[in-house]
């Protein structure tokens, strides 16, 4: 008798009743080991069109347990650029950094120190997750800030707003379609923010 080698495309999680007519049935399934690796960093992209949305901004119905980010072609001098926008505020440091004063001018060195503190403050009580390794880009999660020792709640927030980069819309949030609506298309991804 010769060994036979079978291939299959099967659900990690699933299982395989291997029948032989010689032995009895046989459920099979594979160790967790073997793939878990390979399936956590797996990143999904879902191709979505057509997508009809406000003109001035991207509404998309999503399911709110997950973030998601939105990248789409767009022609700009006669170039192909991507654009990615995402379901939660993305805050550039940056502009964090640089936000105008209360009053409305230029924030002195001792501010952009104080805001450099809060920046680093922000990404250590999880406030900020970084968007990459080296990136000057953070997203940020909505919560109470009054208890994390910032010495102007209220700037810190203005600021944060000031440096948020354009978001996904959810669908509640945009009055009804009328006659300036657009058609898009582009792919979805969920965001990992471990």
């Amino acid at each position: 008798d010769q060994a036979t080698t079978v291939l299959m495309l099967m659900d990690p999680e699933g299982y395989v009743h291997a029948t032989t007519g010689v032995v009895p049935r046989k459920t099979l399934k594979l160790d967790t080991l073997i793939y878990k690796d390979a399936v956590e960093n797996i990143q999904p992209n879902y191709f979505t069109a057509p997508l009809l949305t406000p003109k001035n901004a991207l509404s998309v119905p999503l399911p709110l347990q997950k973030n998601w980010s939105w990248s789409q072609q767009k022609m700009a001098a006669g170039k192909r650029k991507t654009q990615t926008i995402y379901s939660l505020k993305v805050v550039d440091k940056s502009a964090f950094i640089q936000c105008v004063t209360k009053a409305g001018g230029e924030p002195s060195q001792a501010i952009k120190l104080c805001r450099l503190k809060d920046w680093a403050t922000l990404l250590k009580e999880k406030v900020l997750v970084e968007t990459g390794t080296g990136t000057e880009k953070a997203y940020y999660h909505d919560v109470d800030l009054s208890e994390k020792g910032f010495s102007d709640v209220e700037d810190v927030i203005r600021c944060i707003d000031g440096a948020s980069l354009g978001s996904i819309l959810p669908p509640e949030s945009v009055q009804p379609l009328d006659n300036t609506v657009r058609v898009v298309e582009g792919w979805l991804r969920p965001l990992q923010l471990d």
